[in-house]
């Protein structure tokens, strides 16, 4: 009787670990984190740290830069630039986004002729 108890036991352990081997383990989805500098020529930094699932950091507006993030698949370089006017005055910016998005390093640096063209070409990215 003995013996029947500990093989069904161990039966029953068995078919226990098969069933949790069997499903997949729930990892967590890797988090963003970026630091996001404006430069303007000639002038201090302007620096914001952007986390991303969830969205936060010290960026001003962190939800809606990680969703234009998201919608270029986490390459600045990718953004869709938005239509609309800037003046014509040359006060470059040099626009920086360094660190991981969803576990891919990014590392993108551009000089925009002024403020207004880095946001039509970036969207939130850079309002920090």
């Amino acid at each position: 009787m003995r013996r029947m108890m500990i093989t069904l036991f161990l039966a029953g352990a068995a078919a226990t670990g098969a069933v949790l081997m069997s499903q997949p383990a729930s990892a967590a989805a890797p988090t963003s984190k970026l630091v996001v500098t404006v430069t303007p020529e000639g002038g201090k930094p302007q620096v914001a740290t952007l986390t991303c699932a969830p969205a936060g950091g010290t960026h001003k507006q962190a939800a809606a830069a990680c969703k234009t993030l998201a919608t270029a698949g986490g390459d600045p370089a990718a953004i869709a630039p938005t239509e609309g006017a800037c003046t014509m005055d040359y006060s470059p910016v040099t626009a920086t986004v360094m660190g991981t998005w969803k576990g891919h390093k990014v590392n993108f640096k551009q000089t925009y002729s002024n403020n207004c063209n880095m946001v039509l070409a970036t969207g939130d990215l850079f309002k920090i």
